[in-house]
């Protein structure tokens, strides 16, 4: 008997730099995983909390770059995956999948966003 793929709707974003990358579309226990993962390390250190809860969050919404599938170990390295201007496009689609962003950032970061589906 084959077992049946599970569906999960996708944020494509087209970075400026041309890198396609596929999000898992956020929900809000993805942010609760995210802060209990990174809450010890950050200990009582609010700016480094906030900075390590945006590189989880990353990591968990992650699901392709350019069609690769990412290992557990290459997600955790965003230094090899992203160059920091596409590290900050990344997180202003996250923000976007929020209802966040602002106009100055859309003008200085411009993303192609698309709505898409997929069998995991």
């Amino acid at each position: 008997m084959e077992k049946q793929k599970a569906k999960i709707s996708l944020v494509k974003a087209t970075l400026s730099s041309g890198k396609i990358v596929l999000l898992k579309q956020m929900k809000i226990s993805h942010s609760e995983k995210a802060a209990m993962a990174v809450a010890d390390r950050a200990g009582e250190n609010g700016k480094l909390f906030s900075i390590l809860m945006q590189k989880e969050l990353v990591s968990l919404l992650l699901y392709k770059i350019n069609d690769k599938e990412l290992s557990l170990a290459e997600k955790d390295d965003m230094d090899s995956l992203f160059s920091p201007h596409e590290y900050g496009q990344v997180m202003e689609v996250i923000a976007k999948m929020n209802g966040g962003g602002d106009e100055e950032s859309k003008k200085l970061m411009p993303v192609k966003i698309d709505l898409i589906a997929a069998e995991l």
